[in-house]
């Protein structure tokens, strides 16, 4: 054999081995991803469509809690006057497989601030589901939508 075909032999067992690697990677992350908080609020909040116009504030990869698990900069937040709007962020969403979720203003409950990283951060409720931790400049921008709903506020 002459080198051009050892070479050639070895490149492609590399690029193989690789291709194989991100596969395996790509299916352990869509089987965990099926048993998280984050999967479990896609089922029960759809989304429909991603949230546009004039009135959409988009935070683009932010660190969020979804029940035990933290997504560091891993999540785009999207605040609508439809509800909050939470995906995984790409590549993530490919990789992970999890979906989307359009959670209404209506289903949320503001609860306790608490700090994670050295951030303030405070947590929206799904009663009945999960919690959803989202940085203060994301309350901020959701405030007056959680302001008008018709369930009173946490203490």
């Amino acid at each position: 054999m002459d080198v051009v075909w050892i070479l050639a032999i070895i490149g492609g067992s590399l690029v193989g081995g690789f291709a194989l690697v991100i596969g395996i990677v790509a299916l352990v992350f869509r089987v965990v991803g099926r048993g998280t908080s984050l999967s479990a609020l896609a089922a029960r909040f759809p989304e429909r469509h991603a949230p546009f116009g004039a009135h959409v504030v988009r935070f683009a990869r932010q660190s969020v809690g979804v029940g035990a698990i933290w997504y560091r900069r891993m999540i785009d937040v999207t605040v609508a006057p439809d509800g909050l709007h939470v995906a995984l962020a790409s590549p993530w969403r490919a990789l992970r497989g999890e979906g989307a979720a359009l959670v209404p203003w209506s289903a949320l409950r503001v609860g306790a601030p608490l700090t994670w990283a050295l951030a303030p951060y405070i947590e929206l409720g799904v009663p009945g589901l999960t919690h959803v931790r989202v940085p203060m400049a994301v309350y901020r921008a959701a405030y007056p939508f959680l302001v008008t709903t018709p369930r009173p506020l946490a203490a």
